[in-house]
């Protein structure tokens, strides 16, 4: 396969986990608040996120802050001196890594988000007086980068959480790193990504998961573009009536 079916498959699974996740759990919200309850959010639109560190406060947050709280903060934090501060947050991504199955795999996908934890908290730590940044239209160009470079370091460490094996991860790493045929990625799959992009972008600049049916400025299109969300999702399931997909996090 050349290095832009590679990625496609990449993107598809990060898209494909993604939606699993945050789609059942926003289910199990939603059947929670029809019976009276309120259970926390557990997804927050993480693909928009400008670092590593802010992706893990908006995917699964309920896993991220079970973390925080009973395995970081009860190693020290960072109470006790940059080193330890360091060890902590490797020690932790690991822990959380092993919490997904006993595999050298999660822990390597683990050990992968701590490096990068480690990373952004040492840039921070060397970063610039608030003065010394661009003007506004710089600091958005700016984010358009971070948040494209954390899209895809949280990406590239999907490999690892997907791989049945640490070598087999690292050949489909080097095979996208070839360069060959790569705009060739599937059309459905940069769709699907466009579309889930769009969503988290309306749900970020409104600030509400139910913006759809809320924000007054869609006006007559409310309904139209409800009825198209709902036909995607009736196509999708047509076209695998015949396939049983179970829940990816069902076997965590």
């Amino acid at each position: 396969m050349c290095s832009g079916e590679l990625l496609g498959g990449l993107y598809a699974f990060t898209f494909q986990i993604y939606g699993d996740f945050a789609g059942y759990s926003d289910i199990a919200r939603g059947v929670s608040r029809m019976l009276g309850f309120n259970i926390m959010e557990n997804f927050n639109a993480p693909y928009l996120s400008r670092s590593v560190t802010e992706f893990w406060r908006r995917w699964h947050i309920s896993l991220s802050t079970w973390l925080r709280d009973y395995l970081y903060i009860s190693l020290g934090g960072n109470r006790r001196g940059r080193l330890r501060t360091y060890l902590n947050l490797m020690l932790t991504m690991v822990l959380g890594g092993l919490w997904h199955g006993a595999a050298w795999t999660f822990v390597a996908w683990g050990a992968f988000h701590g490096l990068v934890l480690i990373l952004h908290r040492i840039m921070l730590n060397g970063r610039k007086p608030p003065g010394m940044w661009p003007r506004a239209w710089g600091r958005r160009a700016t984010d358009v980068v971070k948040v494209l470079l954390t899209f895809h370091l949280v990406a590239t460490a999907w490999i690892l959480f997907r791989a049945p094996s640490v070598p087999l991860a690292m050949q489909y790493l080097a095979g996208i790193l070839r360069f060959d045929g790569i705009f060739r990625i599937s059309a459905p799959v940069l769709f699907a990504a466009a579309v889930m992009f769009t969503l988290d972008l309306a749900q970020t600049w409104s600030g509400s998961h139910t913006w759809l049916v809320e924000e007054p400025r869609l006006g007559v299109i409310r309904y139209p573009l409800i009825q198209m969300l709902l036909l995607s999702v009736l196509g999708a399931a047509i076209a695998h009536i015949d396939t049983v997909t179970p829940f990816i996090y069902f076997q965590f």
